[in-house]
């Protein structure tokens, strides 16, 4: 199963200006490029190079953000193992579940599981429906091991890169709930976004068949309403020598006081990268990008000295290959 980013053997050195990029600018990917090399203070030509070098190499990729709770549609996390046997049925498992219309999220990690797998339906019957029909092809293979339910996240910057200021200090969803009726055309545009996220306003409209001003007018409603959140550049850490971890943080129950503390934690953190809050086995999920694992082991150390008195346990999840990342799936 091939990877969402491009595959290469060698790994590369970011110059500067591409550190501060992805940095600085990395949670804007919707906006233009003049305002962002204006932002930048760095030539437009300039950063247009940039931006086509690193997406030809597999560093970065454009992801639109849907906040599909506005649309009273939550996001489930199925963390799976797939055990030894038929090679062939392992493959087709992986195929179906990477292909499934309610997938939006899959990869293989490290740890107490194999897969981690993301799934967005109305109701948590859809859920079991979804684990029921997968046991009954691949029940000697698939295990389920935790589900567990996202309220809201949070991205933020990749600090590390770069201490140039971030034009956008952090992008969220979640924050509210069932909000937004949307219709088939509504759907057309998100749907296409979320699978070609490349496209011009343009494209989006000749491939679904409608007037380029009515694509226009609609994407800025679902804007102003909180649908679309924006873009980001989503980042493939490993192409210049760091790894993706996932930390499963086990409470004794969070007040609301000591949730906002461990978000401002978060948000000041070099390598944290994004902030789940959810509900399930564990009670946030933060990722972090490091090179070297002795950051890791500070990150955690520092949760345990911040929050010792609420934290239970962290697990570690180490990401190894996507297979699929998007934001919206119609359910």
């Amino acid at each position: 199963m091939s990877s969402v980013y491009a595959s290469f053997m060698d790994k590369i050195i970011l110059l500067p200006r591409e550190r501060d990029f992805i940095a600085a600018v990395g949670l804007c990917a919707d906006q233009s490029v003049v305002s962002l090399a204006r932002h930048l203070r760095v030539p437009t030509h300039q950063l247009h190079y940039t931006i086509d070098k690193l997406t030809e190499c597999g560093v970065i990729r454009k992801v639109w953000i849907i906040d599909t709770f506005d649309l009273g549609i939550t996001r489930f996390n199925i963390f799976f193992s797939v055990s030894g046997g038929d090679r062939r049925k392992h493959d087709q498992l992986i195929k179906r579940v990477v292909f499934s219309p309610r997938t939006v999220f899959v990869a293989e990690v490290g740890g107490d599981f194999d897969y981690e797998l993301s799934i967005l339906a109305r109701r948590a019957s859809e859920v079991g429906s979804f684990l029921r029909e997968l046991s009954q092809y691949y029940g000697d293979i698939f295990r389920v091991h935790v589900i567990s339910t996202r309220l809201s996240m949070i991205h933020f910057p990749r600090k590390y890169l770069s201490k140039h200021p971030s034009l956008c200090p952090r992008l969220s969803i979640g924050e509210r709930s069932g909000m937004v009726v949307i219709d088939d055309f509504d759907i057309d545009i998100l749907k296409g976004l979320s699978a070609n996220p490349k496209w011009s306003i343009r494209e989006l409209a000749r491939q679904i068949g409608r007037a380029e001003s009515s694509v226009d007018v609609r994407m800025k409603r679902l804007m102003r309403e909180g649908v679309i959140k924006g873009a980001i550049w989503s980042t493939n850490s490993s192409r210049y020598g760091s790894q993706t971890f996932k930390l499963l943080v086990q409470t004794r129950g969070l007040s609301d006081a000591r949730r906002g503390d461990m978000i401002l934690f978060a948000t000041k953190h070099p390598h944290v990268t994004s902030f789940i809050d959810g509900f399930g086995q564990w009670d946030i999920e933060l990722v972090a990008e490091v090179a070297e694992y002795a950051e890791l082991s500070r990150l955690r150390e520092g949760l345990y000295q911040h929050f010792g008195d609420v934290i239970l346990e962290i697990k570690l999840l180490n990401r190894f290959s996507v297979h699929r990342y998007q934001s919206f799936a119609a359910v």
